[in-house]
């Protein structure tokens, strides 16, 4: 009874944790609509998205190479007996057990993929019971990309690899903007003679596919960079998944050359814009925003990640290098009025020649979670998979 509670306790602090498994890592070729996923809990949500030569599409119905099955580790429960699994097995074709552990614990929690015999799906989802799925609604509005989860809505722009805005609803259903954005801002001298300003404004998008499920939902997109005289040049593609709770975008940039070559100046900041924030903290900061009129802007040199609250919501962002980038970044901080605008200032001057990596997540919570967000992004849970019928 205790390790069960410890799974749970570990569970409860997985809170945001997806588990994604590609079809080719388990060695699983299956109809996607004779997938089932299952713990003790019940059976549980998931998706199957597919995948063929890196980019997703809409699907032949077969799980198979680079295709990926997604499901949360909070639906994981305790292992299921080897009793009640040859009480079942007659049902599928195969069954692969799912063990998720912390890196710096004995505690596991179990999953169960299961590839059933025809018709008995139903049958096994009435038997067992079902886990209800997130509230995770999408749609879109002219220029506006709209999703919906729980009590708050997150608007992206179409035209733009940005969001825009983030509402959260009260308890009388008054919509309450809480987060005005993310911005850029570039500046590159040349040889002394041209100065280039751009902003987020100066990179167009079009959507290249869009996909939503119980699970998640993928937009991929094509952004377009305005370089000037009317010439706009592809730049590599950007992923985003927003999941319950949190947003994932991998971005690469691709640098032809080292901008030292041509250039004496070049920097940018690139920060998310709140309002009404009382609190923010990062590795090397804690302020109470709302007792700091007068002091001095925090500095911090190689940002990786912020926490703000406000009265009733809280977010937090993290950078994460893909490939590790030798690049010169610090703490950009301005708080002027009820508007927080927090980010990274980069030195772009030694940014080397090359295809460079990095993701960005955004979270977006009640107060307090902070230390659940920090977990899936510095400690990810181990997984194991292993074929047992």
């Amino acid at each position: 009874m205790i390790y069960v509670l410890m799974i749970f306790a570990m569970l409860g602090e997985r809170y945001f944790d997806p588990i994604v498994i590609k079809a080719n890592r388990i060695n699983l070729k299956a109809d996607v609509n004779k997938i089932i996923i299952f713990s003790s809990q019940g059976v549980i949500p998931f998706q199957i998205d597919e995948i063929k030569n890196g980019n997703y599409f809409e699907g032949d119905g077969k799980f198979d190479g680079e295709d990926e099955l997604v499901f949360y580790a909070r639906h994981c429960g305790e292992k299921i007996s080897t009793e009640k699994i040859s009480s079942i097995q007659d049902d599928f074709e195969e069954i692969l057990e799912v063990s998720l552990e912390e890196p710096d614990k004995e505690e596991k929690a179990f999953c169960y993929i299961g590839v059933m015999k025809e018709d008995k799906k139903t049958k096994f989802e009435r038997q067992l019971g079902k886990v209800n799925p997130p509230t995770l609604n999408f749609s879109n509005q002219k220029d506006d990309f709209i999703v919906e989860q729980k009590n708050k809505i997150a608007i992206f722009s179409n035209s733009s690899p940005s969001i825009k805005s983030i509402e959260i609803v009260d308890e009388s259903g008054n919509k309450i903007k809480v987060f005005s954005g993310l911005k850029a801002e570039i500046f590159i001298k040349l040889l002394n003679l041209i100065n280039i300003e751009k902003t987020e404004r100066d990179i167009s998008t079009k959507v290249a596919f869009v996909k939503g499920g119980p699970v998640r939902i993928i937009r991929v997109l094509q952004p377009y960079a305005d370089i000037g005289f009317g010439i706009k040049i592809p730049t590599s593609k950007v992923i985003s998944y927003i999941y319950e709770g949190f947003t994932y975008v991998e971005n690469a940039v691709p640098i032809p050359f080292n901008l030292k070559v041509i250039s004496r100046s070049a920097y940018a900041n690139i920060y998310l814009k709140f309002i009404d924030p009382k609190r923010f903290k990062s590795r090397e900061n804690d302020i109470d925003l709302r007792n700091s009129i007068g002091e001095k802007n925090p500095e911090e040199d190689w940002h990786m990640w912020g926490y703000i609250e406000g009265e009733t919501w809280a977010a937090s962002y993290f950078i994460k290098e893909i490939t590790k980038i030798p690049i010169e970044r610090s703490l950009y901080f301005r708080s002027e009025g009820n508007t927080l605008e927090v980010g990274v200032h980069l030195n772009l001057l030694n940014l080397p020649k090359g295809n460079h990596k990095f993701a960005l997540y955004g979270f977006f919570f009640p107060p307090g979670e902070l230390e659940k967000a920090k977990k899936f992004v510095e400690n990810p849970l181990k997984t194991k998979v292993i074929k047992i019928k």
